[in-house]
C-alpha cells in the first residue's frame, strides 16, 4: 500500500513540475514601420515601454510613438498609434455627408492647423500633419463623443466653401 501512495505522490510531483515549466506565452510589440517584437514588457509610461527580448537579460525602452499594437500575453490587445493609409488608397474611399439634426450630437471635428513661421504662413503639410495627430490623439480618449476624421471634416469644410482665410 505504502508503494502506491509513493507512486501516486511521485506521479503528482512530476505532474506539478511539468506544469509549471510550460511555455510562458510572449507579449508582442506590433511597431508602425512592420516590425514584430516578442519577448516580456517590464513597465508601460505614458511616452515609452521598457521590453525585455525572449531569452535575454537586456531591458529595452521603445518610444510609444514607433507602436502601433501591443499584444499582450494574457490576449489583450492594447492599440497605441492608428497606422495611416496611403493618400493614393484613401482617395478611393467614399465619402458621405448626410447629417440630420440630431446626428451633430457628441460629435467633434478638428479643424486644420495653420502653421506660422516668423508671423507668415508656413508649410500646409505641417498644419495637416498637426491635424492627424490630434484626431489619433483624442479619438484615443473620446468616450462618449465621435472624432469625425480630418478628411471628412476638410472635405465638408471645402463643400460648404470655407476657406483657409
Amino acid at each position: 500500500m505504502k508503494k502506491i501512495y509513493l507512486t501516486l505522490l511521485c506521479a503528482m510531483m512530476a505532474f506539478c513540475s511539468l506544469a509549471q515549466t510550460g511555455s510562458q506565452k510572449e507579449d508582442i510589440i506590433k511597431k508602425i514601420n512592420g516590425d514584430e517584437l516578442k519577448g516580456r514588457l517590464i513597465r508601460v509610461t505614458d511616452s515609452d515601454v521598457s521590453f525585455v527580448y525572449t531569452g535575454e537579460t537586456a531591458e529595452y525602452i521603445i518610444k510609444k510613438s514607433d507602436i502601433a499594437q501591443i499584444l499582450h500575453s494574457s490576449g489583450r490587445t492594447e492599440v497605441i498609434s492608428q497606422q495611416m493609409q496611403p493618400s493614393q488608397i484613401r482617395q478611393n474611399d467614399q465619402i458621405t455627408m448626410v447629417a440630420s439634426p440630431a446626428d451633430h450630437h457628441n460629435k467633434i471635428a478638428i479643424l486644420p492647423f495653420t502653421f506660422l513661421v516668423d508671423n507668415q504662413p508656413g508649410a500646409d503639410a505641417i498644419g495637416m500633419k498637426a491635424q492627424q495627430d490630434t484626431y489619433a490623439l483624442l479619438s484615443q480618449h473620446a468616450a462618449g463623443y465621435t472624432i469625425l476624421d480630418p478628411r471628412t471634416t476638410n472635405a465638408k469644410l471645402v463643400q460648404a466653401g470655407i476657406t483657409k482665410d
